[in-house]
């Protein structure tokens, strides 16, 4: 591996917690490696004590799924994954600690692909808003929906989708509904790291009620002529709408 992004095939026939497979890399490893699939990712970084964890939302490596590692070291590695045979009865071998998964799994950990080659990472904090259990922060290109996940802990992780550079902006959904938003305040890069787990980007919300609450508007807060044609999320008299 050289530095910057690397592919990196996952050749165990079993899942494996992130510190396990890349176990053999631990001491190559340095603050703000990041390993990601195309809706998780996980970022290493060393506390107080010097001793080194990855963090994100990407637990497990399994196999199929194709991968990429940001190395920052400039000197060139390699690194082999432990050896495990397929019918091992090791409880840390099964996917989110035996929990079966499903296609919607991806809501929580803030997947959203829809064909995109491409993503780039976000660590972030959220301002201006009293959150809830339950709420979700969502990453948008104009109304159209590229990253999603649980606002839980006081770091969200995220991987927003795209190919091409585009202003990005952000909202919380509660219980169906758009209770924040923000203006644009980034722009997708592909392949691109914001924050970290360490020092998380900050964004800033302001609740949708300042809004006026007859009308079309976008994310953004732009009042609309009227109905839009183009498919995405907007706010109409004061309440998400889904234009498909």
């Amino acid at each position: 591996m050289v530095n910057g992004w690397n592919y990196i095939g996952y050749t165990p026939m079993v899942n494996l917690r992130v510190t396990s497979a890349l176990a053999d890399y631990y001491d190559q490893a340095t603050d703000g490696d990041v390993v990601k699939s195309k809706t998780e990712f996980a970022m290493f970084t060393k506390g107080a004590n010097g001793k080194g964890e990855w963090k994100g939302n990407l637990k497990y490596m399994k196999p199929g799924e194709g991968y990429m590692l940001k190395r920052q070291r400039e000197n060139r590695t390699s690194f082999s994954y432990p050896f495990m045979e397929v019918n091992a009865s090791i409880p840390f071998l099964e996917g989110n600690d035996g929990r079966q998964e499903s296609a919607s799994d991806s809501r929580e950990t803030g997947g959203v692909t829809r064909g995109f080659a491409n993503n780039m990472t976000l660590a972030a904090m959220t301002d201006g808003v009293s959150l809830q259990e339950g709420d979700r922060l969502i990453a948008l290109a104009e109304a159209e929906v590229r990253g999603e996940a649980l606002v839980g802990d006081s770091v969200v992780y995220m991987t927003i989708s795209g190919d091409q550079q585009t202003p990005l902006s952000f909202a919380i959904e509660r219980d169906g509904e758009i209770v924040a938003v923000t203006g644009n305040v980034m722009t997708f890069r592909a392949n691109a790291v914001s924050g970290s787990p360490d020092k998380p980007t900050l964004i800033s919300f302001e609740p949708i009620s300042l809004l006026p609450q007859e009308g079309w508007f976008t994310l953004q807060g732009t009042r609309l002529k009227g109905r839009p044609a183009k498919r995405g999320v907007y706010i109409y008299n004061g309440h998400k709408q889904m234009i498909r």
